[in-house]
Formats: C-alpha cells, structure tokens, sequence
C-alpha cells in the first residue's frame, strides 16, 4: 500500500511541475482535473462527505465509509489560451447499478451577475466497473470566452448504500480533432 500511495504522490508531483500554470492542465487542447485536487462541498456538520484513496487504477474520490448524502467536487477551469474543446470526459467506477457520477460545465459572468449556466453535461451509466463517460460534440462547450466568463465543473457523487463504492478519478475537457 505505501509503494502504491508513494508512486501515486508521485506522479501527480510530476503532472504539476510539468505544468506550472495549473498543476491539473495536461496540454494546450487538453485541460484533465485530477478528482482529488477538485475542492469538496462540506456536509452540513462541517465534515468532508468524501475521502481520496489510492486504488489499482489510481488516486480517486469517494464518501466516507457511513455517508449516502451526495459528495460534491468543484473544479475550476482556465481556458486562458484555449478556447476551443469538442469533448466532456468523466473516468469514474461504480460496483452497483444505483450509483452515479455526474460532472456539469458551468459558465458564469465575470462580473458576478446573474446565476451559472450549465453548459454541459457528462453521467457514468448504470454499469459496474471502471468506465469514461463522454460528451462528444456539444456546440456549448466549443468556444469558452474566458473574457467575459469564468467556468467551474461541478461533480456529484451518489450512491444509495453505504457499502457500495462509487469513485470518480478525473473529469477532461478536450481538443481531439
């Protein structure tokens, strides 16, 4: 578990020296958010609803062993230099049919006026194991105007049990034309 944990820490220090401008950007025409550097909405306690474990298939988020309530992540998004994407990707994994990953693209006034606007929308399906989800060619998310505009992806998690797992790992917005 430690040599798991320490390659895992590992590579995700490299993923953010390699790319000062944002420790979770991977490319130009790729902007990958790394699940467990997202910020996490509090339960009304004031406790986390989620925890970041490593797992065979990498760091990943999930509730907290009791928890049913939904777990939410909020990534922010820097389009500065890239405007461009045709592709809303979530890699998550699910061991029951009940359980849920959703991340949803928001745009919001720079000037702070009006409410968010989803823009996009990505959802794991009713399946278990390991599975990318995607939004393939939705016009709404081609061209972000970081002028005018900040953007966020907000992640939630659900599940119905406590003993069902359910893990998101990343969420991408990507160029692959």
């Amino acid at each position: 578990m430690k040599a798991t944990l320490g390659a895992a820490l590992t590579a995700v220090a490299l993923l953010a020296s390699a790319h000062l401008d944002s420790p979770a950007r991977a490319t130009d025409f790729d902007h990958h958010f790394l699940a467990a550097t997202c910020v996490q909405k509090m339960a009304a306690n004031g406790r986390p609803i989620g925890e970041i474990v490593t797992t065979a298939n990498g760091v990943a988020v999930q509730h907290r062993a009791n928890s049913t309530e939904d777990l939410v992540l909020y990534c922010n998004v820097d389009p500065a230099g890239t405007h461009f994407f045709n592709m809303f990707q979530i890699l998550a994994e699910d061991n029951t049919p009940t359980g849920s990953v959703t991340a949803t693209l928001y745009q919001a006034n720079a000037d702070g006026g009006g409410a968010p606007v989803a823009l996009a929308t990505v959802a794991t399906t009713d399946q278990a194991g390991v599975q990318v989800a995607q939004n393939f060619g939705d016009p709404d998310i081609e061209t972000l105007n970081e002028i005018f505009f900040r953007y966020y992806i907000e992640i939630v998690v659900q599940r119905q049990s406590p003993g069902d797992v359910v893990r998101v790992y990343a969420v991408s917005l990507r160029d692959v034309l």
